[in-house]
């Protein structure tokens, strides 16, 4: 499938949910449950996230054991190549209405060329592909430009600007449509 925004043109590459390995929290090694947390409190992430404190080794752990319990929340370590990329989360998951909201941050750790995209591929391809969903939907802080460009060149839009302790927020949608994937 290809995805146009302005001149430039996207491929969504469809069989990246056989290329990537998702591990679910829950079934992360503790070493794994390390990583994460520490590329979670990277100020570079920290940065964009509503709650932008540090969260302690417990505070992590209890909210991966919390996950068991959830039907409606489902969050991914992303490996490819030998690479762990980064973090896809699905939130608010809604079988009948056919949506969920999500995220993603990518290992700051690393330097891959254009992992964000990677990341975003494998967030679609499984919420529409695995899920069987029809809408995306995620939050995004207005300065966030990088962000707000990427998630554009896969055809995101937004459906609505709020203010959160006076900063910007975009909410943005992705609509499954025939022929998306």
């Amino acid at each position: 499938m290809i995805l146009a925004e302005g001149q430039k043109i996207l491929k969504l590459d469809v069989d990246i949910i056989e290329r990537v390995k998702l591990i679910n929290f829950v079934d992360l090694m503790d070493v794994e449950k390390i990583n994460v947390l520490r590329w979670r409190n990277h100020e570079a992430i920290r940065q964009w996230m509503y709650h932008s404190e540090l969260i302690s080794l417990d505070e992590h752990l209890s909210f991966i054991a919390s996950l068991r319990q959830w039907e409606d929340k489902q969050y991914f370590m992303v490996r490819a190549q030998g690479h762990d990329l980064g973090v896809i989360d699905f939130v608010n998951i809604d079988f009948q209405q056919g949506s969920c909201d999500f995220g993603l941050y990518a290992n700051p750790e690393i330097k891959i060329p254009h992992i964000g995209r990677q990341l975003i591929s494998a967030a679609i391809a499984y919420a529409f592909k695995v899920l069987k969903l029809h809408a995306l939907y995620l939050e995004v802080f207005g300065d966030n430009t990088r962000a707000i460009k990427l998630y554009q060149q896969f055809n995101f839009s937004v459906l609505e600007h709020k203010k959160l302790d006076g900063k910007a927020i975009l909410r943005l949608s992705l609509h499954h449509s025939k022929g998306l994937i």
